[in-house]
């Protein structure tokens, strides 16, 4: 080693220059070896200067760097160290300067991560560092960078303390806020989350309302709100869960349905009810954040009545948000994010501010105001969904979502009908008769919100047809309807005609066949009678004949080989029903027509010799048949497309052949004709938009092209969900003319075409001497066949209880 003469640092013998100030060392190398020194050779200025300054060059840029490697880690620790109090200032001081969300965690990671960086920086730098000026910075890096990784690891330690502390009190012992319970929120332990409702049963104790804790804790998230329970009267037999439960007449295809319900204590038999409950959530300024996952709950039970019923309750929310909320405000009581004015994510709406589910769409109920057209009788009226943006209005009115999709599909294919009309659809459930008595107020009162179009039920289709509301009824000649040469061309069911008719003028037309036909099992068939050709069976049965001695001889050889014929007696009622030639009221007084008393002797039959598995209609047994699963395995169902559609496709165990009963079912023509359900659809004759009701209508009726409603649902070409990929079942229509012309093949019937035997059908039904009081007095004389059947009472009684029933509880 030797000394630079000229700055006093220490290099090597192999170093030409000073590595600090560029001095030549050559000289003082021969000096310190005793050798006399050399004289400089003249050198051409130009061969050696560029050298010199390379040199000069080089050494300067080593130092610059080995400078700013210091300096950026002295800055990097004393950012992250400024970084680590703004974290202390802004988690554990001002709650009024606190970061939103996950800002004080992800800073926090932020100053963890990077306080090393910044150390090792300080650290290099300084090593490598030979003025003093850089060893200082360096030196203040590292001190920097202990400092930041001390106050980090402090700062994580009581972020978890904190968090654990927090955790203890609103986690794992919940406190109970009024009607709500607190818990800690898990994503971030620093926001109180309001969870778990509890309701009492009462309709006005509904309001969610988060505010402070009692020692002072804001609440600024709500969250699982739809997961409350149940808390009642001590001592009632309530069932207190916040399970979700189906039951048969909402979700056939749940096929644990009977354990669910069993395990509930809900017993076969059992009377159940449904009905809608609005939660008013009042969102305070504080609120930062709602996490509630859908927008209308599924059904769930409540519990036991006093009558010994059940209630189930479908729930919605309605929210107000205070105008202080710098996160979200509401409209008409939906929630809306005020930075993207969008619907809350998480709610499930669909395109039509909806919510939709097992084929009907129901509607967001809103708080009664002063303003409500029908206010005096009902606080939940509903939103509407339009299609179109003209400036012609057209109301309709529905009690399920079919009619208004076919409106959407119309319009897409029809987009100038769209820019000349607004079509608002309002859809009511028909549950306890809701539907009805707000159609009826809307059509009396009259005015811009009484409906252009609306539709009604077999259930009560005669009271707007021909009953006490027909007068309010258009006829289709009045919309400018060619009614009579388009219902000859599109070749109508008859029954459709029948049902829809004033005083011979038709008022309403149904869109769909509700026809019914014999749903029959093929390898049941081929064992049995030695063949499951349609044709055949029809003639073992007598299909067509009126009369049910062919089908009860039949019966008779499916008994002996081990079959039912049908699930229950009660399959054949809607056949004795509507193949009547007197109605059930005469000049004010129960008129029995002799194929309605027929059915006493059918089921008494079917019960005693065991032609059936005495399941009831819609009952677990009945779904255990479709799939083979019975007592005995069943030849036949009788019904309209939509049982096959509805209900056996999604009950028969499969969804191909092979799985269950899935393609083992043919169709015939049924011994007696019948219809059993179906939708017609009518105009106000008060309508001032008879041009657009008409184009709806007699496109949705009678129109036999392949754009029509009827081509296009027959064909399953319907966009009823609005997703172009989506496969649609088939359905047999109300026009033979379209049935003609259309595939009606079906893997669930075995590849077989089954729209003739739905055209057969069409011709067979009658919908002849019905009245308005049809359905509710069904309900009684079904009863008086039951306790007849089961042995409970004779015949004589039976019907004398029947008629008892009638008087006393309907008034004509």
């Amino acid at each position: 080693m030797m000394k630079c003469p000229h700055c006093g640092a220490l290099c090597t013998d192999e170093d030409k220059f000073c590595s600090l100030c560029g001095t030549d060392m050559s000289r003082q190398i021969l000096r310190e070896q005793g050798l006399p020194a050399v004289q400089p050779v003249e050198i051409d200025p130009v061969v050696i200067e560029p050298v010199e300054v390379q040199v000069e060059r080089t050494v300067s840029e080593a130092r610059k760097k080995k400078s700013f490697t210091c300096v950026l880690g002295f800055i990097i620790s004393v950012a992250l160290i400024l970084a680590s109090i703004a974290f202390w200032i802004f988690e554990f001081g001002s709650k009024t300067l606190r970061f939103k969300t996950d800002a004080p965690g992800h800073l926090a990671l932020l100053v963890l991560v990077l306080l090393p960086v910044g150390f090792i920086l300080s650290l290099v730098g300084t090593i490598v560092a030979r003025k003093s000026k850089s060893r200082k910075y360096g030196i203040a890096g590292l001190c920097c960078s202990v400092a930041g990784l001390a106050g980090g690891i402090a700062m994580w330690v009581l972020f978890f303390s904190g968090a654990t502390a927090k955790y203890n009190k609103y986690g794992s012992e919940t406190i109970r806020k009024d009607n709500y319970d607190v818990r800690l929120q898990q994503d971030n332990p620093f926001l109180a989350s309001a969870v778990d409702y509890y309701w009492d049963g009462d309709p006005s104790h509904v309001v969610l309302k988060p505010d402070l804790l009692s020692d002072g804790t804001k609440i600024t998230s709500i969250g699982e709100v739809e997961s409350f329970e149940i808390v009642l009267e001590p001592g009632l037999d309530y069932l207190k869960t916040y399970d979700y439960l189906y039951t048969a007449s909402l979700f056939n295809n749940r096929e644990n349905l009977k354990d669910d319900l069993d395990s509930y204590g809900i017993k076969p038999g059992t009377v159940v009810n449904f009905t809608t409950i609005t939660f008013y959530v009042e969102i305070g300024k504080d609120i930062e954040q709602v996490e509630i996952s859908k927008y209308g709950g599924q059904y769930f039970a409540v519990g036991s009545n006093d009558a010994g019923t059940i209630t189930f309750y479908k729930w919605f929310y309605h929210f107000t948000v205070d105008s202080g909320n710098e996160n979200y405000y509401a409209e008409d009581g939906i929630l809306y994010n005020k930075r993207t004015n969008e619907k809350v994510n998480a709610f499930y709406y669909d395109g039509d501010n909806s919510f939709e589910e097992w084929g009907r769409i129901y509607k967001p109920e809103l708080i009664p105001t002063e303003e409500t057209e029908f206010s005096e009788t009902t606080s939940t009226p509903v939103l509407p969904i339009t299609f179109g943006t003209g400036p012609e209005l057209i109301n309709l009115w529905s009690f399920t979502d079919e009619v208004p999709k076919m409106v959407r599909q119309y319009i897409k294919l029809n987009p100038e009908f769209g820019e000349k009309y607004t079509v608002v659809c309002t859809v009511i459930p028909p549950d306890e008769g809701r539907y009805q008595d707000e159609l009826d107020k809307a059509i009396v009162a009259g005015g811009d919100q009484a409906p252009d179009i609306f539709t009604a039920e077999e259930a009560f289709i005669i009271k707007y047809s021909q009953g006490d509301m027909s007068k309010f009824a258009a006829t289709y000649n009045d919309l400018g309807i060619n009614v009579k040469a388009k219902v000859k061309e599109a070749d109508i069911a008859q029954y459709s005609i029948d049902v829809g008719s004033r005083n011979g003028e038709i008022v309403a037309l149904g869109y769909e066949s509700a026809s019914c036909v014999m749903i029959y099992n093929a390898k049941i068939a081929k064992e049995v009678f030695g063949t499951d050709d349609p044709s055949v069976i029809e003639d073992i049965t007598g299909a067509g004949s009126g009369k049910w001695d062919k089908f009860l001889e039949a019966a008779d050889k499916l008994e002996s080989k081990g079959y039912a014929a049908v699930s229950g007696y009660e399959d054949l009622w809607s056949m004795c029903d509507k193949s009547v030639a007197a109605p059930w009221v005469v000049k004010g007084d129960i008129k029995i027509d002799s194929r309605r008393e027929t059915f006493f002797d059918i089921a008494r039959m079917i019960k005693e010799k065991g032609y059936s598995n005495d399941s009831r209609l819609w009952s677990y047994e009945w779904y255990d048949d479709m799939k083979g699963e019975g007592e005995k395995k069943v030849f036949a169902f009788f019904g309209p497309a939509w049982l096959i559609n509805y209900a056996m496709i999604g009950n028969c165990g499969g969804n191909q052949p092979g799985e269950g009963t899935y393609g083992q079912w043919r169709v015939c023509a049924p011994p007696v004709g019948s219809f059993w359900g179906g939708a017609w659809i009518l105009a106000n004759k008060d309508t001032e938009q008879k041009e657009g009701v008409a184009e709806l209508i007699e496109w949705i009726t009678l129109d036999t092209s392949e754009t029509g409603l009827q081509y296009l649902w027959a064909n399953g070409l319907i966009d009823w969900d609005n997703d172009p990929e989506t496969i649609t079942l088939k359905a047999a229509v109300a026009s033979n003319t379209v049935m003609a012309k259309s595939d009606g093949t079906s893997d669930f019937c075995g590849g077989q075409n089954i729209f003739p035997a739905f055209i057969q059908a069409n011709y067979f039904a009658s919908g002849k001497n019905m009245t308005q009081y049809d359905f509710l007095i069904s309900g009684y004389y079904t009863d008086a066949v039951r306790q007849y059947a089961e042995g409970v009472t004779d015949k004589e009684q039976a019907i004398k209880d029947f008629k008892k029933a009638v008087k006393e509880n309907i008034s004509f």
